[in-house]
């Protein structure tokens, strides 16, 4: 009888995780984020925000592709 090898899953982004994604650099990337999609204090979501947002949701589609089942 074969043993059980438990599969992990990547880590489900949401949206604190995704901003702590966009920048590392920021202690405060939650509330950055935030503030970029509602457009307040003078930031808003650019287009390289997009493109990271794409890359990070591709990688987490990759993490999961590559699971063996």
């Amino acid at each position: 009888m074969g043993g059980c090898t438990m599969i992990e899953l990547p880590k489900i982004i949401n949206k604190a995780e995704l901003a702590r994604i966009l920048y590392p650099d920021n202690s405060n990337a939650p509330a950055s984020l935030n503030n970029k999609l509602k457009g307040t204090n003078r930031q808003r979501f650019t287009e390289e925000d997009k493109k990271k947002t794409i890359e990070a949701l591709k990688k987490t589609i990759q993490e999961l592709e590559e699971i063996n089942i």
